[in-house]
């Protein structure tokens, strides 16, 4: 009989995305006068913040040659929040003043978004392979526990001015996103069993 081996691997992997998404469009008004389509109607402030973080943890031990017992624990952290301003469509949304299109306007809004998703997994797997009498077994077999929570913090709204149709001013800074304590919380569990027999038989 041959000893026994443990095999114990780590790994932690952070990842952070900042994503800068301008809101570009066009806007048509009869016979007003062609809009700039390189114009800008979001804010300075837009933004698109995600970061991961990632953690495995892995422990191996060989019973014999033929079999293997493995319980791997994997926790994961998605953060994001986001602050992208949206125009709003249609004629209702746009102000005219005068007949002067200069000081004609587009409402728009802040879209927003503060969410963090978090999940542990752990599971255990046995492998083996042996024979009874001319048939091969390669037996996998195991248990898996998973846990998936999401927090859904509520911020107070975020109120833009109007911006200019053919002059649009970008230099607006509405602040960060405040959290108001009014979060959704979820939480959903998995347990799974499961066993594999791949047969081999020999003639």
């Amino acid at each position: 009989m041959s000893p026994s081996t443990t095999r114990q691997t780590a790994a932690f992997r952070p990842s952070v995305y900042r994503v800068i998404l301008p809101i570009c469009g066009t806007a048509a008004l009869n016979h007003s006068g062609k809009v700039d389509t390189h114009n800008f109607y979001g804010t300075d402030s837009d933004y698109d913040d995600s970061t991961t973080d990632t953690a495995t943890m892995r422990f191996e031990h060989d019973i014999n040659d033929n079999t293997t017992i493995r319980n791997t624990t994997r926790w994961s952290r998605v953060k994001q929040d986001y602050l992208m301003t949206a125009i709003m469509g249609g004629a209702s949304n746009i102000t005219q003043p005068t007949s002067d299109v200069n000081s004609w306007t587009w409402s728009r809004t802040a879209n927003t978004k503060d969410v963090s998703n978090k999940i542990l997994t752990n599971q255990t797997n046995l492998t083996s392979t042996f024979y009874t009498g001319s048939i091969g077994h390669d037996v996998s077999t195991g248990v898996e526990f998973t846990r998936e929570t999401q927090t859904n913090y509520g911020v107070n709204p975020v109120t833009l001015p109007a911006v200019n149709i053919y002059h649009p001013d970008s230099s607006i800074h509405p602040g960060g996103l405040t959290r108001n304590g009014a979060n959704a919380n979820g939480q959903t569990d998995t347990f799974a069993i499961y066993a594999f027999d791949t047969l081999q038989i020999t003639p």
